[in-house]
């Protein structure tokens, strides 16, 4: 635990009690030697003006005004710096679209605030950027005019209309849709709807929607219950991916989501089997794609057969290219 994090953890822990804490169970609380409760005690009461009273035998306590005591200035534990960086990091990759000015308000008040949180260290908000390094994920409008119907629509509560890439046999061309959010994940855009043609509750890539328009007719916001019964019905549709990583990629995949729920165990011989729920195969075959040989497709048979295609496609494709 960083001192910062400490004098914070041992502020909290007085604060809390009305009986003296002895030297032992803070140490055990702040994972800590004696001498270094002594040395966070002393910083407490003599720098920052806390009223910590050492009883005999006992251990400290806050004494009289310890209930409206606060520390002074702005304290961050470690986590909260690290979500401060990566606040930072997001509006620095956004300081030259449009917003440019409100973006470099914003960041100058994020400078204030790591300015702050680092003065009492030894190291400044300038070392905090280079030492913790972000590399956030990719944030980009690929096909803007169809973002921007979306989000219009999405935002004005109104109905859309769009043809779907990935239309199944059986379902509309064209779709009327009332959208209800969008949603960023894992790199793409989504829409969260109600088809008014299926009358099913969906979601929606915005890579595969085209001649997109925004009607006047009002949206419907779909309440908890009918929600519920899309989604059943929806569920009715998935099919359950089985992939097997080899050793080297299974550390790396096993600390990833790829979907909320998802089960994923370690077999004997150090590879990694996860299995995926998904609706439509394009929506989980690029990620696949990623991982090269270090992934098989394990089941079910139509998954394992595009990716097989997919592949050879590829090699085909480089067989093909002059050198």
């Amino acid at each position: 635990m960083e001192p910062l994090a400490r004098i914070v953890r041992l502020h909290e822990e007085l604060k809390s009690r009305k009986r003296p804490v002895s030297v032992a169970a803070v140490q055990e609380i702040l994972g800590c030697s004696r001498s270094t409760v002594h040395r966070l005690v002393k910083k407490l009461r003599d720098e920052l003006g806390a009223p910590v009273e050492q009883v005999p035998d006992e251990g400290f306590v806050y004494g009289e005004g310890g209930d409206t005591y606060q520390l002074p200035g702005l304290w961050l534990s470690p986590e909260d710096l690290a979500s401060l960086r990566i606040v930072d990091t997001f509006l620095e990759r956004m300081e030259h679209g449009v917003l440019q000015v409100q973006v470099r308000l914003l960041r100058a008040q994020v400078e204030v605030l790591l300015q702050q949180a680092m003065a009492d260290e030894s190291v400044g908000a300038d070392v905090l950027r280079s030492r913790l390094d972000v590399v956030p994920p990719k944030f980009v409008i690929e096909r803007p005019e169809i973002f921007g119907a979306v989000f219009e629509a999405t935002m004005r509560r109104k109905r859309l209309r769009f043809a779907d890439y990935a239309r199944r046999r059986g379902e509309p061309a064209i779709r009327e849709i009332s959208p209800q959010k969008l949603l960023h994940y894992r790199e793409n855009w989504f829409l969260v709807g109600y088809c008014h043609d299926t009358h099913a509750h969906g979601l929606f890539s915005l890579g595969r929607l085209h001649h997109v328009s925004v009607t006047s007719t009002a949206a419907d916001l779909v309440d908890e219950s009918k929600r519920a019964r899309s989604g059943t019905e929806e569920s009715a549709r998935r099919q359950v991916a089985r992939l097997r990583f080899n050793a080297n990629a299974a550390q790396a995949v096993a600390g990833q989501i790829w979907h909320p729920e998802q089960i994923g165990q370690f077999a004997t011989d150090g590879s990694y089997e996860l299995r995926v729920p998904y609706v439509h195969a394009q929506d989980l075959l690029p990620t696949i794609l990623e991982h090269g040989a270090a992934v098989l497709v394990q089941s079910p048979k139509s998954l394992r057969s595009k990716v097989s295609k997919a592949l050879a496609a590829a090699l085909k494709r480089y067989e093909q290219s002059p050198d």
